[in-house]
């Protein structure tokens, strides 16, 4: 599953949050950002699903 910076996601573990950053070449991890906590490192491989990913316009595509 790819994820993109600006996510909200589910992770393995039930913490939901945003994502903040995304980097790595061979395993990617990933900042999260929940409500009300600490930020959470993880790799992308621990989210279990996408909740929302926000929309961009169709002049943001070019």
């Amino acid at each position: 599953m790819i994820v993109l910076k600006g996510d909200t996601v589910k992770l393995s573990s039930g913490e939901v949050g945003e994502v903040t950053e995304v980097w790595g070449a061979a395993r990617t991890s990933i900042r999260i950002l929940p409500k009300d906590s600490k930020p959470i490192l993880a790799f992308e491989s621990d989210v279990t699903e996408i909740v929302k990913r926000p929309k961009k316009s169709p002049r943001e595509r070019r």
